[in-house]
């Protein structure tokens, strides 16, 4: 009925792409989750290096110091720090993980860190040891678990 129909569209194609932003005002003490983020479309023209692409560049992180972030706009991932979750001289539980037992102490932190970090600690008389920071108060050794 139709037969050969050709017609010629002329535009300008724009790829986008959905990042993460926030959505509500958040300060420098505040730590970022979910419930901060909702989810944008921006052109590709718009997004840089150093964007944080997904929710994983964000979640679980503080704004710098002094950033004022904007509500609805591409986010950097310079604009986040991992918190300090133990500073020096914190008393915190450190635990040696091992496959069929554990051991609890109390140690002192030498450092201030960030959960992730490997950081030393003092252990009873001056004796030191490296153990990766798990939370806020707690850090472990892990034997070959």
């Amino acid at each position: 009925m139709w037969g050969n129909i050709s017609t010629k569209v002329k535009g300008k194609i724009q790829k986008f792409t959905t990042l993460p932003v926030l959505a509500t005002t958040v300060s420098d003490k505040d730590i970022i989750h979910e419930s901060h983020l909702s989810y944008v479309r921006f052109p590709d023209t718009q997004i840089n290096m150093g964007i944080a692409l997904k929710k994983e560049d964000i979640i679980g992180k503080s704004p710098q110091k002094g950033r004022a972030l904007k509500a609805e706009e591409p986010l950097r991932i310079s604009d986040f720090e991992r918190p300090i979750v133990i500073h020096k001289g914190d008393k915190v539980n450190l635990i040696y993980v091992d496959p069929s037992f554990e051991v609890t102490t109390v140690a002192i932190a030498r450092n201030n860190a960030s959960v992730g970090d490997k950081i030393m600690f003092e252990v009873g008389s001056k004796k030191t040891v490296q153990a990766m920071v798990t939370r806020e108060g707690q850090a472990e050794i892990r034997a070959n678990v």
